[in-house]
């Protein structure tokens, strides 16, 4: 009987086919955020938006975000660096409000937990033309603006482009408005040129906080290489970009961060920013 049974058994797992698993479906990404809440706190600005590096800071000064040689948003402690998460997809940081951090990722605008890295929310696919020229927040009206500017040049003598765009983001919902977008204004085109009222915003209105750099006198005792291009003094550290030529005619830009008092003894650095130098023949 029992013979009967497995012969059985194996009849029906012939006939019967088995079935593939299916891979689960991906966690589809909120455009806006789950829990809508006000923001109450904007990290200052750590340094100038017209650089091709970004930095950001959390309002508690814990944690440093910076984009990556393999162009990923880092997360590193500020006093020990230890990483403590790193995005999946390219983007560079902003600002943070609270504890979410703002970033520019491919063509969105994406809101990270500062905490564990969590996406918490990626906008649709916009028209972000270049780089990052400013970004304001307003806590009054609880909306992030952000300027984008990209610059075609057209060869020598010829005319030069710019595109432009600026979106406004609301810090409650994550809902991001366009309010501005330009494609192919001409530096040439002379004191004729009219564009619309509306052609830029201004992102002036909006107050923008910004750290002090480092003092002079700490710059020498630290005894940094030459090269120094900005620096950020924070209430617990002491931030500094700084660059130098490799042998091989490689430019590296370094994140340096220091401690803040006597001796100013170094924490950690990064790469964040190489290229080669292409040096053509000497003019006659």
């Amino acid at each position: 009987m029992l013979e009967w049974l497995n012969n059985w058994r194996q009849a029906l797992s012939i006939l019967k086919p088995a079935l593939e698993e299916q891979p689960a479906p991906s966690p589809e990404i909120p455009k806006t955020f789950l829990h809508p809440a006000p923001r109450k706190t904007v990290a200052k600005k750590l340094l100038s938006d017209n650089r091709r590096y970004k930095l950001a800071v959390d309002p508690l000064e814990s944690s440093l975000f910076y984009r990556s040689l393999e162009g990923k948003i880092v997360s590193r402690s500020l006093v020990s660096g230890a990483i403590e998460w790193q995005s999946e997809e390219s983007g560079s940081p902003l600002r943070v409000t609270d504890q979410i951090l703002w970033a520019v990722e491919s063509d969105a605008i994406a809101a990270y937990s500062t905490i564990d890295g969590q996406l918490l929310m990626r906008s649709n696919q916009l028209w972000l033309p270049g780089e990052v020229t400013d970004s304001r927040c307003d806590l009054s009206e609880q909306s992030l603006r952000i300027a984008l500017l990209r610059v075609r040049v057209q060869g020598t003598p010829g005319p030069s482009h710019e595109d432009s765009a600026a979106y406004q983001i609301n810090l409650i919902t994550g809902e991001v408005t366009k309010i501005y977008a330009f494609e192919g204004m001409r530096w040439d085109d002379g004191p004729n040129f009219k564009p619309r009222d509306d052609w830029r915003p201004n992102l002036q209105e909006v107050e923008g906080q910004i750290y002090p750099s480092v003092s002079s006198e700490q710059l020498l005792k630290i005894n940094r290489p030459l090269g120094i291009s900005e620096s950020a003094q924070l209430q617990t550290a002491s931030v500094i970009i700084h660059n130098y030529r490799t042998a091989d005619a490689t430019v590296r830009i370094v994140l340096s961060v220091f401690s803040n008092q006597p001796p100013y003894s170094p924490l950690w650095e990064a790469i964040i920013n190489e290229y080669m130098i292409e040096e053509g023949p000497l003019p006659c």
